[in-house]
């Protein structure tokens, strides 16, 4: 049977208990930290530049940002990024003002006495001089010449080999093969119907007459989810 002993002091011990659990969970970590799209990296290194990196961790004061998919700037704190969120197995004792004391400790059953083992965490933020911080993962590029273009980065640090490393995926032959389907029946593309608005239609669309098709984008996907 293991158990878990966790001390807290208010004086002596330096680690704060404010946003920090055991349990909690980060949902935004690895989009905050430059993952999973281009609009994340944008952020994340307009967000932390001319920030210094202390042991791989960018601490950034939450301060006004401006995403690009939000109409105005806003706090960091406000947009949830790199929120912890609580968990059910939380317990009401460990949301104190007391801060833990971590120094080295041993379990003694019997006449066994052995190291006890230390549980880690991730903090993503943390208050200085009654400031918070976002704690986020250096992720910078390691040169001058990264971009989107490139995300090989070729040890040469150039785009020279961009050519022979980004392509289109038929020139590799791998391209994926999607259907889309309209009433059972397959199509070659998707297209969208684009709306004009009418302020004497009842639901302000002019008549089918004058509504036009385009191609299917990203956009559109982004917009409206599975929908499409």
């Amino acid at each position: 049977m293991s158990v878990d002993v966790q001390l807290f002091a208010p004086t002596s011990c330096e680690t704060s208990m404010h946003r920090l659990s055991f349990f909690d969970s980060v949902p935004d970590f690895a989009a905050a930290n430059c993952k999973c799209s281009f609009r994340n990296g944008f952020h994340f290194l307009n967000t932390t530049e001319g920030i210094p990196t202390a042991q791989n961790i960018i601490k950034v004061r939450d301060t006004l940002v401006h995403y690009t998919n939000r109409e105005k700037v806003e706090m960091l704190s406000y947009l949830g990024v790199l929120e912890t969120l609580p968990h059910p197995c939380n317990k009401s004792y460990k949301h104190t003002d007391y801060n833990i004391c971590h120094a080295p400790t041993h379990v003694t059953t019997g006449s066994a006495s052995v190291a006890a083992e230390e549980l880690s965490v991730t903090k993503t933020w943390s208050k200085e001089e009654d400031q918070w911080y976002a704690r986020f993962c250096n992720m910078r590029p390691s040169c001058d010449a990264w971009g989107f273009l490139n995300p090989y980065l070729p040890e040469s640090g150039t785009l020279h080999n961009a050519p022979a490393n980004v392509r289109c995926c038929s020139e590799f032959v791998m391209c994926p093969v999607v259907h889309f389907h309209v009433t059972g029946r397959t199509v070659d593309t998707r297209l969208v119907r684009t709306y004009i608005a009418n302020e004497d239609s009842l639901f302000c669309v002019q008549a089918a007459s004058v509504q036009t098709m385009r191609k299917y984008c990203g956009l559109d996907s982004q917009r409206c989810w599975v929908m499409g």
